[in-house]
This record gives structure tokens, C-alpha cells and sequence, in this order.
């Protein structure tokens, strides 16, 4: 007797209706992390979440020292991007790569640093992008890198940009805004809504003009950046976290 086969399609539809029908029935209490994903589990099971922000280690990320970085990658006398993330096309590192094309006429100093490992045939493209359009000198890969030395980095940058396409990215614009500098993020980011509703960063798609309006009003984004750092220390700590987790444990 030959064994029965259903088609990939059949079971995963068979899988997504039990999960519905178990989180329906049987869940009380949910928890999701931030809005983006209050929405999506809303739509997927018709149920509200309690919305906890992860907490944000700003004791650490606040401690960087631009001079342990600078003479390194050469980032005296230059306007800094930094995008910390896994080089993958969901992190849209290539966008950075472009913006930095775009305006290198207009910011003859722009300097991009892309921290992070990740799919090679993805990084061989960004590579093969930045030598096709002769942006060495302007872009730079730096590899992995340790969690000191990126806060170290954050320090020495002057914009921390975040052109993600999809769902996550929800730490890195937060620690970068611990080190007290400017943010970019696209609106897909998952922290997207945090960080517009308080103004602690520019949420947009269109990201060369937003390195411009802050390339040209340091002094204003500079302030802003300050009510971010101000913001994570007191709003995203992992007391907050653990404190609305147990409340939550104890109505459970």
C-alpha cells in the first residue's frame, strides 16, 4: 500500500486553522513586542495583545568612545551613515549604498559603514555594486564586530540609518540612539510607530533627502537625537519589561 501524500499547500492551510482554533480557544493573554506585530496578530486571530517593549541595554550602549574607532576607519573630517544588521536584501543594505551615491556630490566627505556578516551572494552584490560605481572610498564593509566596537562606532557616526524593507530591526535604531545620535528608519520597521509617535527619529522612504535635512540642521536633529537617548533610558529599560510581564503573570 502506497503512502498517502498531501499537497505542501493542504497542510500548511490545516496547520494555520489549528493554530487559530487553539489560540481562540484555549488563549487568555497574549504579548507581542511592539505595534507592527499587534496589528498582524489582531488580523491573523482576531484578538487583541498586550503590547511590551523589549528593553533596551542603554547602560552598555551608552558608553561608547569615538576615539578607540576613529583613526581606524578613518572617520575624522567625515559625515558618518553607520546601518549595524545581517547583511541580507530584507536589511536593504543596498539602499544605503545608493543614498550614499546619490548625495556623495553634495557631501564630498559622506563616509557609509555597513556592520555586519551575512549572505554571501548578497554581499558579493553589494560588493560588486560599490566597485561598479566606484564608491570604495565612500563605503565600507567592516565585518562583524563586537558589541563594544559598535557602540564605540555609534559614537564616532553622525547619522544611523535603518532602510529596512519588512518586519524587524527592532533594537539596533534604539541602540544607536543611546550613543545620542540621529536615526533614519523606513516606515516598515517594527519600531516604526514608537519612534515617530515621540519624534525621537525621522520615519520615511525617501532616505537621501531625510540625510540632507539632517546634514544641514545638526543642531535640530542633534536635539532630537538627545530625546531619543533620553527616551530609551527611561521608557525601554528591562525593568519596565519584567515589571509589566509579572503584572501580567499575577492577573494570569
Amino acid at each position: 500500500m502506497q503512502n498517502l501524500k498531501f499537497p505542501t499547500n493542504f497542510i500548511a492551510n490545516l496547520t494555520r486553522s489549528f493554530d487559530k482554533f487553539l489560540v481562540k480557544n484555549y488563549v487568555k493573554y497574549s504579548v507581542v513586542s511592539d505595534e507592527f506585530n499587534f496589528k498582524r496578530f489582531e488580523k491573523i486571530y482576531g484578538i487583541k495583545a498586550e503590547i511590551i517593549n523589549y528593553g533596551i541595554d542603554y547602560e552598555f550602549f551608552s558608553k561608547g568612545n569615538k576615539e578607540n574607532v576613529e583613526k581606524k576607519y578613518d572617520l575624522k573630517n567625515n559625515f558618518v551613515l553607520i546601518q549595524v544588521g545581517t547583511l541580507t536584501p530584507l536589511k536593504n543594505q543596498i539602499e544605503s549604498i545608493k543614498v550614499v551615491e546619490k548625495l556623495k556630490n553634495k557631501i564630498p566627505n559622506i563616509k557609509l559603514l555597513l556592520v555586519g556578516w551575512g549572505d554571501e551572494e548578497y554581499k558579493q552584490y553589494l560588493e560588486n555594486y560599490v566597485r561598479k560605481n566606484k564608491l570604495e572610498k565612500h563605503v565600507v564593509f567592516t565585518g562583524h564586530l563586537s558589541r563594544e566596537v559598535i557602540r564605540d562606532l555609534y559614537k564616532a557616526c553622525d547619522v544611523a540609518l535603518f532602510p529596512i524593507k519588512s518586519q524587524g530591526g527592532w533594537l539596533s535604531p534604539f541602540e544607536a540612539l543611546c550613543s545620542g545620535i540621529p536615526i533614519i528608519t523606513s516606515s516598515f520597521i517594527t519600531s516604526s510607530n514608537i519612534i515617530k509617535e515621540n519624534e525621537i527619529g525621522i520615519v520615511t522612504n525617501n532616505f537621501s533627502e531625510a540625510i540632507m535635512k539632517v546634514y544641514k540642521n545638526r543642531e535640530i536633529f542633534g536635539k532630537m537625537a538627545d530625546k531619543g537617548k533620553k527616551f530609551v533610558e527611561e521608557k525601554l529599560t528591562w525593568n519596565n519589561f519584567s515589571q509589566k510581564m509579572l503584572n501580567l503573570f499575577e492577573n494570569i
